[in-house]
């Protein structure tokens, strides 16, 4: 019983961007990357900087809390 009900939420979480995010600018990080691939191609150079791209957020949060997302860890691991 929990295949059916997990295979008809992962298909809905796969479509419900297509019908809401149908403008570019407002596109995720997935649905902008499948916009570089067509039927028969796709453009990895593209792909590779969009991707590139859309780390520099993430590495620079990690990068200005690093500390503190560390120390909660080693503080946690020692209980």
């Amino acid at each position: 019983m929990g295949t059916p009900i997990n295979r008809s939420v992962d298909a809905g979480s796969n479509l419900l961007p297509l019908f809401i995010l149908n403008r570019e600018e407002t596109f995720t990080l997935p649905l902008g990357v499948q916009a570089f691939a067509s039927q028969y191609s796709v453009d990895t150079a593209k792909v590779l900087a969009f991707t590139s791209l859309s780390m520099l957020p993430a590495l620079l949060f990690f990068s200005l809390f690093q500390r503190r997302i560390v120390g909660g860890l080693t503080g946690a691991v020692k209980g």
